[in-house]
């Protein structure tokens, strides 16, 4: 059996935008029922998990959106929503590579947001989420 993490929080309510966030969602749906695919719900990585990566001043920038260059620095719009969505993704990431210790195998209905720097966002990525998985 394959541990598939997802959770609905991972869309942030961003607008129309070039990186359709609601694909995440979509991929669920298409897995629910499937052979051999659990679904599971991952828990936020914490600001503790996401200090070992990321600067204080950055992880609070996207908390509350100030400044707002750096809260955007991702190229996402920033929104009060999403710091509870990047700590869910993030720790979809997390709970992945944790299960695949385990198991051998496991899957993030996410990407690793592998562009993130420590002290701001690339790429459409906001919080590394590989990086904070192996630290």
């Amino acid at each position: 059996m394959l541990t598939a993490f997802y959770h609905p929080g991972y869309a942030a309510p961003i607008g129309q935008h070039i990186m359709p966030i609601r694909k995440f969602g979509l991929v669920a749906d298409g897995l629910i029922g499937a052979a051999g695919i659990k679904l599971a719900r991952p828990a936020p990585v914490t600001e503790e998990d996401l200090q070992r990566v990321h600067t204080t001043e950055y992880i609070e920038a996207i908390k509350t959106g100030v400044p707002r260059d750096l809260a955007q620095s991702q190229k996402f719009p920033w929104s009060p929503e999403l710091y509870p969505s990047v700590c869910l993704t993030g720790g979809g990431c997390l709970a992945a590579s944790r299960q695949a210790l385990q198991d051998g195998a496991s899957a993030a209905l996410v990407s690793g947001f592998h562009h993130a720097c420590a002290d701001h966002g690339e790429g459409f990525c906001t919080f590394n989420g590989l990086i904070v998985a192996i630290s």
